[in-house]
């Protein structure tokens, strides 16, 4: 996710700022995503999904279950 999250956001052409009004976040979560810091929870992450037109199953396998939150 580390990394796709971030090329994703890139080839929508959007900063980690829009990317986060666009999901009601800071964007300081959004770079803790990209670094792996932290993880988005399963309704984060189809909202992600959904901002960045994809598979919330193809943005999902990069994180366990038990660490979305």
């Amino acid at each position: 996710m580390v990394n796709k999250l971030k090329i994703l956001r890139v080839t929508k052409g959007m900063s980690q700022q829009e990317l986060a009004k666009a999901l009601g976040v800071t964007q300081g979560a959004v770079s803790q995503w990209e670094t792996g810091i932290k993880q988005p929870n399963e309704k984060m992450l189809c909202r992600l999904a959904e901002v960045l037109e994809c598979d919330s199953k193809e943005l999902g396998t990069y994180y366990s279950p038990e660490k979305t939150g």
